[in-house]
Formats: structure tokens, sequence, C-alpha cells
């Protein structure tokens, strides 16, 4: 027999990164896609 298990909501934030990750909000270009949750966003400084 195999069991499946769905996804769960929040299932992504595995840790809080003692410190080193952020939940500051932020505006996206009207022209972006949505985003899955849980989906990594960076900064491009170049």
């Amino acid at each position: 027999m195999t069991k499946t298990e769905g996804f769960h909501a929040g299932e992504f934030l595995l840790s809080e990164g003692a410190g080193s990750i952020s939940r500051e909000q932020v505006t996206l270009a009207a022209t972006a896609k949505a985003l899955p949750a849980g989906q990594v966003l960076g900064i491009v400084t170049a």
C-alpha cells in the first residue's frame, strides 16, 4: 500500500535562519507573474 501526503501551507518555512531570513514587505512590478508561496527572492545589486 502507498500513502501520499499532499502539500501543507507554510511547509517551505523550516527555520527563521538565526536572524538572517527576512519577512519584509516587497513591491513587485505590475508586469511580474504570480509567485508561488515560498518563492525565494533576491536583490539584484549589479
